[in-house]
């Protein structure tokens, strides 16, 4: 505390600081230089944590004569106001980025139905009782602010359902493999699997929306054998060995994609997994329409790869064109599927 007397000369107790002086300049003055010093020393505080100490040594050390000049009566810090007020701003806004990274953090996901209206989408759209999966009708008025999502993951595209039929037929040959699905959307064909019994179903996409979607409709359904994990496919051009090691986390005997080659980077990515996976002694299923032009770079990138080894003819193919007993003799079966012919129960 500062006392002043009626002719405005002040006196300092003894406190590090102040030194004791003279002044004829009234008191707010002397209010706002004590301002002024204790701002200093709250920003030195808290600088000490962000910014090396041997820069803050002339800001966080108490103000006495010696680090002081005088102006017009007033003893002024050696930090220039705009030096402060800019230090000032720059730790409000360290601290506010911090909060709003806490908040964000602590804040749960909103659950999918306060997102989207979903509605179920069976395999057989005259018989209920067969498996299903999730799919959204986008509703702008229960979007949650802040949550992403590609509607592409969100919807049933035909060639899921040509996968999963396909799967159905041959379910005795795969019924003891561990399958994945890469950029299952909502996975019908991973919950037709897991529907058939198989030991364990591994649903992945990069949309964490689309795997909730997924999660939601196992658990109703009592799927216990279904996992989900986010997997990127065009992850291998960002980290060096990504593709290797996804295969090798999953270690699946099977994977599958239904048309996942969305642009020219998903279709190269996924060629990089296709061929990690067929050089781990797994097989590869890829479903594309026939309108998909991705879908030739996705073929391209598997010959320059060196992917002609695991399949006799590197074309698109019609699954009838097929034997059963292929569908699990070979490593790589590439089908093509027109999307008026498609069954849809």
């Amino acid at each position: 505390m500062i006392e002043f007397d009626s002719t405005h000369k002040t006196q300092a107790k003894e406190h590090p600081s102040f030194v004791s002086y003279e002044s004829t300049v009234p008191p707010r003055y002397h209010f706002r230089e004590y301002n002024q010093l204790v701002i200093n020393k709250g920003v030195g505080i808290i600088l000490s944590f962000i910014v090396p100490s041997e820069l803050m040594k002339s800001h966080s050390t108490p103000c006495r004569r010696d680090q002081t000049k005088i102006k017009n009566g007033i003893y002024q810090p050696l930090m220039p106001n705009r030096i402060r007020q800019c230090l000032i701003l720059l730790c409000l806004a360290f601290l506010t980025t911090n909060l709003q990274v806490a908040a964000a953090l602590s804040t749960p996901r909103p659950a999918i139905s306060e997102i989207f209206s979903l509605h179920k989408v069976h395999l057989r759209g005259n018989n209920p009782s067969s498996p299903w999966c999730y799919a959204a009708t986008i509703d702008p008025t229960r979007e949650a602010p802040g949550v992403k999502y590609n509607f592409l993951a969100t919807q049933v595209w035909p060639s899921a359902r040509t996968a999963s039929f396909l799967l159905e037929r041959n379910a005795d040959a795969i019924r003891d493999w561990k399958v994945c699905e890469l950029g299952c959307g909502p996975a019908l064909p991973s919950l037709v699997m897991a529907d058939l019994g198989l030991p364990q179903v591994i649903a992945t996409d990069l949309d964490q929306v689309a795997l909730d979607m997924v999660q939601e409709a196992a658990r109703e359904q009592a799927f216990e054998n279904l996992i989900t994990k986010c997997v990127d496919l065009t992850g291998e051009e960002q980290e060096d060995g990504y593709s290797a090691a996804i295969i090798e986390e999953i270690g699946a005997d099977l994977y599958i994609m239904s048309d996942v080659f969305e642009n020219a980077s998903v279709a190269r990515g996924a060629a990089g997994i296709t061929m990690k996976a067929l050089q781990s002694g797994a097989k590869v299923w890829t479903f594309a329409q026939s309108d998909r032009a991705q879908r030739e770079i996705f073929l391209q990138e598997l010959k320059e790869l060196g992917a002609d080894e695991y399949v006799d003819v590197m074309e698109w193919r019609n699954s009838d064109d097929f034997k059963v007993e292929q569908f699990c003799n070979h490593p790589l079966m590439l089908f093509d599927l027109d999307e008026i012919t498609v069954n849809y129960g």
